[in-house]
């Protein structure tokens, strides 16, 4: 698994700007938090379908939304996709999910 998503290293400046690691330490965090998870014991087929924007913020600490101030009206936020990050590893997580879902089940 590690192998299959260390492709990440060209968004280490977006990272280290957000959450202050860079793309290997965050899927170190990811890899980890996933066996104290017990997930690595369950990852087949239907753990797959179900890794979502929600299993990205909890195993990588990518957050999936950032607070932004509402032009116009002070002391106001607003919830927001973060953008490119999170689409990018669900463009990555999509077909592997495809793919394996036949041979996982």
């Amino acid at each position: 698994m590690y192998h299959l998503l260390d492709f990440g290293s060209g968004y280490d400046p977006l990272l280290i700007a957000t959450n202050h690691r860079d793309w290997k330490e965050t899927l170190q965090f990811a890899m980890i938090g996933m066996h104290l998870s017990d997930a690595t014991t369950r990852m087949n087929g239907s753990w797959m379908r179900a890794f979502n924007a929600y299993s990205v913020a909890n195993f990588f600490g990518i957050e999936a939304r950032a607070e932004e101030a509402v032009p116009n009206l002070p002391g106001v936020t607003m919830s927001k996709p973060v953008g490119p990050r999170l689409f990018h590893l669900s463009q990555v997580v999509k077909p592997v999910r495809t793919s394996l879902k036949g041979l996982l089940l």
